[in-house]
């Protein structure tokens, strides 16, 4: 059961993803000196630590814990990544980029 979640938690890390390719073509086609451009930086480094906190408990998860085993730290550890995943995808669907 906990495999399954945190396989499934990978949902906000895949949103993040796109969020910080996004971001990253947006350095490449749009003058950073035009007026309004936002500086860039803080959202990248943000999002990547989003990225690194979604899909490292996962790794941990898979590595670990081995696979017949029911164990209560992986299921709770898979139960918070399931939900910061999913509150993370609902945040990058309802808010804009540039926010």
């Amino acid at each position: 059961m906990y495999i399954t979640l945190t396989v499934l938690s990978l949902n906000g890390a895949v949103s993040t993803l796109i969020n910080l390719i996004a971001t990253l073509l947006e350095y490449l086609f749009v003058p950073r000196r035009w007026p309004g451009a936002q500086s860039l930086t803080k959202r990248s480094v943000l999002l990547t630590l989003i990225l690194l906190l979604l899909t490292i408990p996962t790794l941990y998860i898979l590595g670990v814990f081995p696979v017949s085993i029911n164990e209560k730290a992986a299921m709770g550890i898979s139960i918070s990544q399931f939900i910061l995943g999913t509150l993370v995808s609902i945040y990058f669907a309802i808010a804009p980029l540039s926010s």
